[in-house]
């Protein structure tokens, strides 16, 4: 007896990512043991949230809620996202995003360690497990891009921006902002993990185009280093990490393009 079709998926992204240590792992079902909470129990409980950034800022090194919330956040959405992007690019399955299903296992440092989803998924009308009653079919990749910033902007992200925003003291622009660098970011980072990146860069466009629930530019463009092009972005908005005493991001509106440029890391050989 197989199992469910979007376990099979998550399996193989999985093992599919190539590139340094991106982790596309996630699992389908409802999980079991201690540190695992569902999106919604995040947003509703303030006190499982208050405890989660005071020990995520502890490990950070920081008390300045700003700079806890907003790496808080960056964690939370790649840890989210990853393995949902490599799904979507490896087989055009999109898991539900709702958060009631999203399920992510806290480690005792406060950190984002691990991402379940319900079994329910997207997919299109020549996927072979189009006939499975977890499967909602659509007509196009287009419909599955609308899907995935449905369930992501439109149902998950409302209600976690509405609970750290008052935890950041960072205002709503600004963190809907992340969530376009958190989308954009996925997509390219994933798509070069599995040596895909300019379709996986196209199918992000796609997600952030108007009319979704969350739209923005991708700021995506191409890098020359040692004779070598690789793509890389401008974020939108400062995830505060230089305010940790370290060096701004490569991508960070904070730098310029001839910093970006000078010092970007050797690129893999495609």
């Amino acid at each position: 007896m197989t199992g469910p079709p979007l376990a099979a998926t998550l399996e193989r992204a999985s093992g599919a990512g190539s590139w340094g240590d991106i982790r596309l792992f996630g699992h389908a079902g409802s999980p079991a043991g201690p540190g695992w909470s569902t999106a919604a129990e995040l947003c509703s409980d303030a006190s499982l949230l208050d405890g989660l950034l005071r020990r995520f800022g502890r490990e950070c090194g920081t008390e300045i809620p700003q700079v806890t919330g907003s790496l808080f956040l960056k964690g939370y959405l790649w840890r989210v996202l990853a393995p949902v992007v490599a799904a979507l690019v490896l087989e055009r399955r999109v898991p539900d995003l709702g958060p009631e299903g999203v399920a992510l296992r806290f480690d005792g440092l406060g950190f984002p360690a691990d991402l379940a989803v319900g079994g329910a998924f997207a997919a299109l009308p020549d996927d072979p497990e189009a006939g499975h009653p977890n499967a909602l079919v659509l007509a196009s990749e287009e419909d599955l891009s609308r899907y995935l910033a449905e369930r992501f902007a439109g149902s998950h992200l409302p209600g976690l921006l509405a609970a750290l925003r008052p935890r950041t003291r960072r205002g709503l622009f600004a963190l809907r902002q992340m969530a376009v660098d958190a989308v954009a970011d996925a997509f390219l980072i994933v798509g070069q993990a599995l040596d895909r990146e300019e379709e996986a860069v196209d199918l992000a466009e796609g997600v952030l185009a108007d009319p979704a629930p969350l739209t923005g530019p991708t700021n995506y463009y191409a890098v020359e280093h040692d004779g070598r092009r690789e793509t890389s972005r401008v974020r939108n908005a400062c995830c505060l990490y230089y305010r940790l005493g370290r060096d701004a991001c490569l991508t960070c509106p904070r730098t310029t393009r001839v910093e970006k440029t000078d010092e970007a890391p050797e690129v893999r050989s495609r």
